[in-house]
């Protein structure tokens, strides 16, 4: 099993729109994944963030 990391978005729907491109691809099984400070967070974590902002 390969895992690759592709972009840098800033919201939700850019990273849902990314996901979306990277399937079209041939990428069937992508998914979003969030960083804070380097560190991986849940997506949960990632939109009570975005939402206090």
């Amino acid at each position: 099993m390969y895992k690759y990391i592709s972009g840098d978005v800033k919201t939700m729907n850019d990273a849902i729109a990314l996901q979306d491109e990277m399937r079209e691809k041939g990428f069937k099984d992508a998914f979003v994944v969030a960083y804070l400070d380097d560190k991986r967070i849940s997506i949960k974590e990632a939109r009570e963030r975005m939402r206090k902002r």
